[in-house]
């Protein structure tokens, strides 16, 4: 009587339409690492090749999945396919009828497959559409386009619910993926089946615990469930009635937790993991769930001073500094990072003393294993929605894709104890005011810009996560739509004042917020990393390779201005990349420096970046 589930993710094949015979393909995977495989292009992180892979993005690309169903699957009442990722424009069929037409990879796409689905073998086909293609096209009769300047392959990003670095950023390639990049599964069960479960902590201290277990149970029939939920460290055996009606039920039971062993950031003490075991049966049907989570309070603590406001956050009572960095997608092709590679990027975050990392919002919505590694290690997690560095539209088909993703992200994640706060996007606001959007557009977009991340995004926190502050913007400085650009003494700041101004070092100093979440200076990486994508035995910082692999405006001019300011001039390229490297360093130390003599007025200081998505120059 319990539910049965097949994973989806073997015998995938996939094609170019109306092109060559299937080859093998890999889901979760992207068509870009698919070619790689069959050798139909070449790797795009060495020399050129990025630029000789931009084909791969203007072609539509054609998945199929022949699968096999058992008797035991087949009958029962209800079968349903999952897709926990779809990138990005597709039409799924299954045995030759649409099921689902899908356009944002930031949320699942489900379908009841009770009438198609076959005794014995099935075919299941995806067809994705260009994103170029399918956006391009609509903009060349506009009066006027949404502002995306890190875009570069014709300014398509904003109108598109896909990862905004695929198109390209000032520190990584453009390589726009098309793929099946999460994980595919049919479920079959008789009656209920549960959409979601989240521990919500809704008060912490030393005392006690009180938590909410949130649930939501879809069902076809009407009767009593049974929700029994246990941890053995705390010697907690509990169990709920639950009126089910047929439908969707939302059910939410309190829970009180005495003594509780808290959860801390690292360096402030231990990171208590409970996990907690949970069956639910229903009319003879069980399904059995395991959720980990740490107990902790979060405070984001904006109080008006002398010098404006403040913005410190605040853990199980204890003010905290952060400490750490904006992390971006840590692959181009993110499909095959796997949970070693995570766990070595946090563990040498953990060892350089950090204890918060921002998720910066051109990226991706990181996998939960992302989320549990910051949990055990103690990473606190600033998380954005997926907006940054450009306006949105308003339409009412946009609006309510984002309204689904923003709901299943928060549904997803907020069981995590790393998470602090949700942002609703990077830079914004502020450029709007600061870097002549403003002037250029129609004030409409305004309107439109307060509409998702002043009425949409809030609403949503408040219903899902409400113990958790919304921020609508970073830099930012209110809740309320700003009338002017980014402002020192409240909320938190971006400083590129050293970089992008020419600044010395010194400006640091000069220019200091509540919590600096963001600033940074370039360097080159070490040599054996140059030599995985630049095969020469005379190498030159401005070749073409090393050009391909230069992807910031200012680029080498900054990096050998501020060389020049402070040190001698190299002798040998090696040097150079050595003397960048300690030059970014002394950028980095003076700026922290600064925050931190600055405590309490500053609590935190975040540089630009942790990690990188592919080699080349770059934070």
């Amino acid at each position: 009587m319990n539910n049965i589930i097949l994973s989806l993710n073997d015998k995938w094949e996939f094609r170019c339409p109306n092109g060559r015979s299937f080859l093998s393909a890999k889901v979760p995977g992207c068509v870009h690492l698919d070619l790689l495989h069959h050798n139909f292009i070449e790797d795009p992180f060495v020399g050129e090749n990025e630029k000789d892979v931009q084909w791969v993005s203007e072609k539509n690309w054609d998945y199929r999945c022949k699968f096999f169903v058992k008797e035991d699957l087949f009958l029962k009442r209800c079968k349903q396919i999952v897709f926990n990722g779809i990138d990005t424009f597709a039409k799924v069929y299954l045995n030759k009828v649409l099921i689902i037409e899908a356009d944002n990879m930031f949320r699942p796409w489900a379908a009841d497959i009770s009438e198609i689905l076959k005794l014995g073998n099935n075919i299941l086909e995806v067809q994705f559409r260009s994103p170029l293609k399918e956006i391009l096209p609509r903009l060349k009769n506009n009066t006027y386009n949404l502002p995306a300047d890190n875009d570069q392959a014709g300014g398509a990003s904003p109108y598109i619910r896909k990862a905004p670095f695929h198109f390209g950023w000032d520190w990584g390639p453009c390589l726009i993926t098309s793929g099946l990049w999460r994980t595919v599964s049919l479920i079959g069960y008789d009656f209920f089946n549960i959409e979601s479960f989240n521990i919500n902590q809704l008060k912490v201290d030393l005392k006690f615990a009180e938590i909410a277990l949130e649930t939501e149970i879809n069902s076809k029939i009407k009767g009593e469930a049974i929700l029994n939920v246990m941890q053995e460290d705390l010697g907690l055996n509990k169990e709920f009635k639950i009126g089910i009606t047929k439908g969707l039920n939302k059910v939410i039971n309190l829970l009180k937790v005495n003594n509780p062993k808290l959860w801390w950031p690292s360096g402030h003490g231990d990171q208590q993991i409970y996990n907690f075991k949970i069956n639910i049966s229903f009319n003879g049907s069980i399904i059995k769930l395991e959720k980990q989570t740490g107990f902790r309070s979060v405070e984001i603590i904006r109080e008006k001073d002398s010098k404006g406001k403040s913005f410190f956050v605040k853990v199980n009572g204890k003010p905290i500094f952060l400490k750490g960095a904006n992390w971006i997608p840590a692959d181009s092709f993110t499909t095959r990072l796997k949970t070693e590679d995570y766990k070595s990027l946090l563990q040498s975050a953990v060892e350089s003393n950090m204890n918060t990392l921002r998720v910066w919002g051109g990226g991706i919505y990181e996998p939960e294993s992302f989320y549990k590694i910051c949990d055990e290690l103690g990473i606190l997690v600033w998380q954005d929605f997926m907006f940054a560095c450009s306006l949105y539209p308003a339409s009412k088909i946009f609006l309510d894709s984002v309204e689904k993703e923003a709901i299943y992200q928060i549904q997803r994640l907020k069981s995590f104890a790393c998470i602090i706060l949700w942002c609703g996007n990077n830079e914004v606001a502020d450029a709007w005011y600061n870097w002549g959007w403003k002037e250029k557009l129609p004030n409409d977009l305004w309107n439109d810009y307060k509409t998702l991340f002043h009425s949409i995004l809030p609403r949503i926190c408040k219903d899902y996560d409400s113990k958790r502050l919304y921020w609508p913007s970073s830099p930012g400085h209110k809740i309320e739509p700003p009338k002017e650009g980014q402002l020192y003494g409240s909320g938190d700041n971006h400083y590129w004042g050293v970089w992008h101004g020419g600044d010395d070092f010194e400006a640091f100093d000069k220019n200091i917020g509540r919590l600096m979440s963001e600033y940074g200076m370039q360097s080159y990486p070490e040599l054996s990393t140059i030599k995985s994508f630049y095969k020469s035995k005379k190498m030159n910082i401005k070749s073409k390779v090393m050009t391909a692999h230069q992807k910031a405006s200012l680029g080498n001019k900054n990096v050998l201005m501020y060389i020049d300011r402070y040190y001698l001039k190299p002798n040998s390229f090696e040097s150079l990349l050595t003397l960048s490297q300690i030059m970014q360093a002394e950028a980095i130390k003076t700026a922290v420096e600064a925050h931190r003599r600055n405590m309490p007025y500053c609590m935190g200081t975040l540089y630009w970046q942790l990690n990188d998505c592919w080699p080349g120059a770059s934070w």
